[in-house]
């Protein structure tokens, strides 16, 4: 799942007239991961054509959830196929959820800094809190979208903490199909 999700970031890239030049495989912290480098998006001028390079491994995800649900409930339950599709919808669900925490640099991050035409948020944010003079352009920049940046750190906030709240139950089995059983 996660090769499609990185190819949809590749693929959406390349129809918007940007080059991938390198996809792959590699080890964060011994945990594997694929990877697209999509860094060409940076370059296009239209800020939806960068929102849509980031928004498109996200949109895969959803799309392939949603086709899972679709088979987990018109199938018999207890089949394999039925397994399967839930096996699916749990794992993209979270990853979907994970994936578009704005604190973590992964999608939801790059979403942010689009949205705010703020590059390296993270960093130049970390240099704002440190730096007690908080330089004009600094200020200016966070600023204009003050309401916006609190908005989305609470929102963000609330659902990094349900999801460590929720994180033992989510691996007991039964607990997740009494859940979505209704």
């Amino acid at each position: 799942m996660e090769r499609l999700h990185e190819s949809a970031h590749g693929l959406t890239c390349k129809h918007h007239g940007g080059e991938v030049h390198e996809m792959g495989f590699l080890l964060i912290l011994f945990m594997p991961a694929f990877f697209c480098n999509v860094s060409d998006a940076w370059l296009f001028a239209e800020k939806r054509k960068r929102l849509a390079v980031t928004l498109a491994g996200g949109f895969f995800e959803i799309f392939l959830w949603s086709l899972a649900v679709f088979t987990w409930r018109a199938t018999v339950q207890d089949s394999l196929v039925n397994y399967l599709a839930w096996l699916v919808v749990s794992v993209s669900g979270v990853r979907v959820l994970f994936n578009m925490v704005p604190f973590i640099k992964l999608d939801g991050y790059y979403i942010l800094s689009d949205l705010f035409d703020i590059p390296n948020l993270r960093q130049r944010a970390l240099e704002g809190v440190a730096d007690r003079r908080n330089r004009p352009g600094l200020r200016d920049a966070f600023h204009s979208h003050r309401v916006l940046v609190v908005t989305a750190a609470a929102v963000a906030g609330l659902v990094t903490a349900n999801l460590a709240a929720a994180r033992p139950r989510l691996r007991d089995p039964r607990w997740l199909g009494q859940s979505l059983s209704c």
